[in-house]
């Protein structure tokens, strides 16, 4: 997601990532410029994870609720976390 919000014209301070992939200061949740650009609810939105999700995703099955950190550290790719993302916040 900040890769998308750096190539916007929304990126108005022009961040980049640094060498260590942090982006605007950030490397354990999303910066403010991003969670205001997304209109998210926080910098680690978390999800309560339902029993469809878990049928769509069966490595969530130890879950009952999930922040998108920790669907980006198990392992899913941008579209499934952006799929989550457009359906459940």
């Amino acid at each position: 997601m900040c890769d998308i919000y750096s190539k916007s014209e929304a990126n108005q301070q022009a961040w980049k990532f640094s060498e260590d992939g942090i982006f605007a200061w950030e490397s354990e949740v999303l910066p403010e410029c991003v969670v205001d650009w997304a209109n998210l609810p926080s910098d680690n939105p978390s999800l309560d994870v339902t029993n469809d999700m878990w049928e769509k995703y069966g490595q969530l099955k130890k879950y009952v609720h999930i922040s998108l950190a920790q669907f980006n550290d198990g392992g899913f790719n941008f579209a499934q976390i952006a799929d989550l993302i457009e359906k459940e916040l």
